[in-house]
């Protein structure tokens, strides 16, 4: 067993970003379930985005809350969300507890303690047989 199995030993809700249908207003995929490590803490780094920005642009650093390992791969502007430590252990708690708490939420977005991913990398090990799959909040 790796050492990304090994730490991903929290449990959360991942959300994919809305799309719009027909008429314009969001439309959210169902929650999916995922293994995760939450690591909390402020970060500023450079964005490459924005220094790709025309001259005009001043800022050059972008803020992370949090940054997130996990075993899904995820889109820009989806949402994850921390299960409570109880519902760690046991496949589904967390996307029950999810449902039971926020699923009367129509925008997720709005759900205390979620966290949006700004930028999202996958890295292979040496011998690509593990990949670390990195999300920045």
């Amino acid at each position: 067993m790796g050492v990304i199995k090994k730490m991903l030993k929290q449990r959360g809700v991942y959300l994919e970003p809305a799309y719009p249908d027909g008429y314009g207003t969001p439309v959210w995929n169902p929650a999916v379930e995922c293994k995760m490590r939450f690591v909390y803490g402020g970060r500023n780094r450079i964005d490459p985005i924005i220094n790709n920005a025309p001259a005009f642009t001043t800022e050059k650093t972008s803020t992370n809350t949090s940054t997130i390992f996990t075993d899904l791969d995820m889109l820009i502007n989806g949402l994850l969300w921390l299960a409570s430590r109880e519902n760690w252990g046991t496949p589904g708690n967390a996307l029950a507890e999810f449902t039971s708490k926020y699923g009367s939420y129509t925008d997720p977005s709005l759900v205390p303690g979620i966290i949006l991913i700004k930028r999202y990398e996958a890295l292979p090990n040496f011998k690509c047989k593990e990949i670390a799959r990195i999300a920045y909040g």
